[in-house]
């Protein structure tokens, strides 16, 4: 078992500069989880500092496409950690943690059966997809779903194994899966059942759960939980360019003046 101080962390980012929520959780792992290296998968934005790693991917795809080929990106630098902690942008460590534990939210049978029940559809589609392609991998129940928004930790090599699986596939390709469940279970990672830690509405408060997770939505980044946040983790941190002048900004993109008519 790795030590969390030898783990990198990995985050997958969308194309944006404007992105406050990856500068504060940025902050929130340099402050309160211990890691190896800082890597970005994806998109790096200007402001983020020269000694995070970066493995460029084009996104051009719709969401899901796009996350996926970050994964498979991730799996091909051997320069990351061969066990690493898998970040979303929007997830914050919101007090020390000496370690990554690893949660699932009940069976995939179960999650399935929420799905259908809530007319959750294309979640319901996706799961059921990803319980057939473990079945074809021979994995046996019981199935968890990991569709957690909590950090995750990750082997590269058994995330390998499970990319070329994939793409073996005659109908099953990785865009089509849940990702976290599939690597969960090829892994056998087992873990506790929790609840989530995602915040979804402007005014809904934080969750009562003993993780030191937080995640935010859109919503609630610009309601009660991204403000505390914000109020958290208001000094800047190592992974983000600071000038003598302050916290670096990046320079507004000027619309031509033709546009501007």
């Amino acid at each position: 078992m790795t030590a969390q101080s030898d783990r990198d962390v990995v985050y997958i980012v969308k194309a944006s500069e404007n992105n406050p929520e990856l500068l504060h959780s940025l902050r929130s792992v340099a402050k309160n989880l211990p890691h190896r290296r800082v890597w970005i998968v994806g998109y790096r934005p200007r402001w983020v500092a020269a000694d995070v790693g970066y493995v460029q991917t084009i996104q051009r795809g719709p969401k899901h496409s796009n996350t996926w080929q970050n994964w498979v990106s991730a799996t091909r630098c051997p320069d990351i950690s061969d066990e690493f902690v898998l970040f979303n942008d929007d997830f914050f460590v919101t007090k020390p943690a000496a370690d990554v534990p690893t949660v699932h939210r009940g069976t995939l049978g179960e999650m399935i059966d929420w799905y259908a029940r809530h007319r959750l559809t294309s979640h319901r589609q996706r799961a059921a997809v990803t319980r057939r392609a473990l079945q074809r991998a021979g994995r046996a129940e019981p199935l968890y779903s990991y569709e957690l928004h909590t950090p995750m930790v990750i082997n590269r090599h058994i995330l390998a194994e499970g990319v070329a699986l994939l793409n073996s596939g005659r109908s099953t390709a990785g865009v089509n899966i849940a990702k976290r469940t599939f690597y969960g279970n090829l892994a056998g990672v087992g873990g506790e059942r929790s609840p989530d830690v995602k915040v979804m509405k402007g005014a809904e408060g934080l969750p009562e759960v003993s993780l030191p997770f937080l995640s935010t939505s859109p919503h609630s980044w610009t309601g009660l939980a991204g403000g505390w946040i914000r109020q958290l983790f208001a000094e800047p941190g190592r992974y983000e360019r600071v000038p003598s002048g302050g916290l670096y900004q990046p320079p507004a993109v000027r619309r031509p003046a033709s546009a501007r008519r």
